[in-house]
C-alpha cells in the first residue's frame, strides 16, 4: 500500500477541483445575469434622471395633483386632460405634502425600474430579447427617465402576464390589474379591455367545468370591469368648451400620422413588414393573435380618429412585448412543439431583435442629447426668476410658460387667474386665462414678460418694444434621433418707460 512520508504536505487540491474553482466566477454571473441588467438600468436611468428637465406634460399632471382636489380631478377636470387620473392621483399626495418638483421624476423612475424587475425576473423569454429590453428606447427613456403615466405601463402589463397562467382561478386579481391598467391612459384602457374580449372565447370554453364559487368569480370580476369602463368613458367625455387632445375627425393626414405612430414602435422601414408578419404569425400559432388584433387596432382607430404622437407608439412595443411573454413556452421543452415549431420560435426571437435594434441606438442617441442638452427650458428660466426677479411683476405669454410653475409653490405669474387660483392649464375656451394676446400683455405694465416658445419647426422668438431680452434657456424635446420640438424660454425685462398696449411686437429675436 502506498503511504505518504511523515511531514509531508498533502496536495491542497486536485487539478480537476482547481479548475472548478476557477470557474466559480463565471458560474456566479450566469446565476445572476438578471440581477446585473436590473443594476445597470436603475444606475443608467438615475443618471440620465438628474440631468433630465421635465417638459410640460409632466408639469401639468404634477399641478393638477398639487393644485386639484381628488373630487375636482375626477368629477371635472379629466374631461379636459382626455386621460385617466391614475397617475395625478399617485402624484397627490407627494404634491400637496410640499415635495419639490423633482419628486415627480423619482415617482416616474421608480414604476419604470419596478416595471423592469418584474419582466426581467419573470419573463420566460431567451436571455438575449430580456437583457435588451430595459435597454430599448421607450422603455429605458420615453416611459422611464421622462415621468409621466406611461410610466406604470410595462409594471401592469407584466404583472398581468407573470399572472396570466392562474387568471382562471384568481379572476378578482386579473381583474384589478386589468382595472388599474385601464385607469393608466386612454391608451391603456383600450390594451385591458382587449385583453378581456379577447379572453371571453376561452371563458366560455371553461364556463361548464367550473365550480359555481368560480364561475360567481367571474362574473363579478367582469363585472367591476364593465363598470369601471363605462365609469371612465363618462369621466373621460370631452366638453363643448374642451381646447386640449384634438377633436374627433378623419382625414388622409390622420391615416398618415397613425401609420407614422405604429412604424415609432419597430422603426426598421425595410425589415419592419417581414418582421411583424412573422410576430403575428407566431401570435397565430399560440393564440394570442385576437388579442393582439383588438389591442393594436384599438390604438390605431384612437390615433387616426382622436390624436397621436410619436412616443404612443411605445404602447404598441409594450404589447409586443406582452403578447410575446404570454406566448412563449413557460419551459424550454415545453411538450406540443417540433421543428417547424422551433424555426417559427426562432423567427419570432429574430422579429423581435429587428423591432428593437433601432429602439436600442435611439436609446444612446436619446441618452447622449439629455446628458449634455436641456429637454425642456422651464427648469433654467425658473431658477434664474427665483434668483434674479423676485418680487417683480411676471406676465406669462403662452401656455407653455405654466411648465415654470411646478418650481414655485404657487402661481408667480400676474396675469394668469390674476396672480392666484390653480397653476395647471385648464384645456378650455370658456376659461382660457390667457386671453387678450399681447395688449393684454403690454397694458398690464409687467416688469418682466417670461414667453414659452414651442414648435416643430424653425422659428424665432418675439421682439418686444420697450424690453430687452435678458435671458434665453432652450429646449428641445428628443424622439428618437433628432429633436421633435422646441420648448424654449425667453425672459424679457422693461428698460425704461413701459410701451403702449398696441405697440408692434415683432418676431426675429433669436431661435425658438
Amino acid at each position: 500500500m502506498d503511504t505518504m512520508a511523515i511531514g509531508s504536505r498533502a496536495p491542497s487540491a486536485t487539478p480537476g477541483l482547481r479548475s472548478l474553482k476557477a470557474l466559480a466566477p463565471i458560474r456566479f454571473t450566469r446565476r445572476h445575469w438578471r440581477a446585473a441588467v436590473i443594476a445597470t438600468y436603475a444606475i443608467l436611468l438615475a443618471t440620465v434622471e438628474l440631468h433630465h428637465e421635465p417638459w410640460f406634460d409632466e408639469a401639468q399632471a404634477w399641478l393638477l395633483a398639487r393644485d386639484a382636489s381628488p373630487w375636482e380631478l375626477v368629477a371635472h377636470r379629466l374631461h379636459y386632460e382626455g386621460t385617466p387620473g391614475l397617475w395625478q392621483l399617485i402624484l397627490m399626495p407627494f404634491a400637496k405634502a410640499g415635495l419639490p418638483y423633482r419628486t415627480v421624476s423619482v415617482l416616474g423612475a421608480l414604476f419604470a425600474l419596478g416595471g423592469v424587475v418584474v419582466f426581467v425576473r419573470r419573463a420566460p423569454l431567451p436571455p438575449l430579447v430580456v437583457a435588451s429590453v430595459p435597454f430599448t428606447y421607450f422603455i429605458l427613456f420615453q416611459y422611464g427617465v421622462v415621468a409621466r403615466s406611461y410610466s406604470v405601463l410595462l409594471l401592469l402589463l407584466s404583472l398581468v402576464a407573470a399572472g396570466w397562467r392562474g387568471r382562471w382561478s384568481h379572476p378578482v386579481r386579473h381583474m384589478l390589474l386589468l382595472g388599474l391598467l385601464s385607469q393608466v391612459s386612454l391608451h391603456g384602457l383600450i390594451v385591458a379591455a382587449s385583453v378581456v374580449v379577447a379572453d371571453l372565447p376561452e371563458l366560455s370554453r371553461r364556463w361548464h367545468a367550473m365550480a359555481v364559487r368560480r364561475r360567481r368569480a367571474q362574473v363579478g370580476a367582469l363585472t367591476g370591469f364593465l363598470v369601471l369602463t363605462v365609469a371612465t368613458v363618462v369621466e373621460l367625455w370631452p366638453t363643448a368648451d374642451n381646447s386640449g387632445g384634438g377633436s374627433w375627425h378623419l382625414g388622409i393626414s390622420d391615416i398618415a400620422t397613425a401609420i407614422a405612430t405604429f412604424t415609432h414602435s419597430a422603426p426598421v422601414p425595410l425589415l419592419i413588414v417581414p418582421a411583424l408578419l412573422v410576430l403575428g404569425w407566431w401570435f397565430r400559432v399560440r393564440g394570442v393573435l385576437p388579442l393582439v388584433v383588438l389591442a393594436v387596432g384599438g390604438l390605431g382607430l384612437l390615433f387616426v380618429l382622436r390624436y397621436a404622437s410619436p412616443w404612443h407608439g411605445g404602447v404598441v412595443f409594450v404589447v409586443i412585448l406582452f403578447a410575446l411573454w404570454i406566448s412563449w413556452p413557460q419551459r424550454p421543452a415545453e411538450p406540443g412543439g417540433g421543428p417547424r415549431h422551433h424555426r417559427l420560435r426562432s423567427a419570432a426571437l429574430v422579429a423581435t431583435m429587428v423591432v428593437m435594434a433601432t429602439q436600442l441606438v435611439w436609446t444612446a442617441a436619446a441618452v447622449r442629447f439629455d446628458l449634455a442638452s436641456s429637454y425642456s427650458g422651464t427648469a433654467g428660466a425658473a431658477e434664474y426668476l427665483a434668483s434674479h426677479l423676485a418680487g417683480r411683476r411676471v406676465d406669462a405669454v403662452g401656455k407653455w410658460s405654466v411648465g415654470l410653475l411646478p418650481y414655485f409653490r404657487s402661481n408667480v405669474f400676474n396675469n394668469y387667474h390674476h396672480a392666484g387660483g390653480p397653476s395647471y392649464w385648464p384645456w378650455s375656451y370658456a376659461t382660457n386665462p390667457l386671453q387678450g394676446g399681447w395688449p393684454a400683455v403690454l397694458a398690464d405694465h409687467p416688469d418682466v414678460i417670461v414667453v414659452t416658445a414651442k414648435s416643430r419647426s424653425p422659428a424665432t422668438l418675439p421682439c418686444i418694444p420697450g424690453y430687452h431680452q435678458a435671458a434665453v434657456f432652450p429646449g428641445a424635446i428628443y424622439f428618437a434621433m433628432a429633436p421633435y420640438e422646441s420648448e424654449t424660454v425667453a425672459i424679457y425685462e422693461l428698460q425704461g418707460p413701459p410701451p403702449a398696449p398696441d405697440a408692434q411686437v415683432t418676431s426675429g429675436c433669436g431661435a425658438a
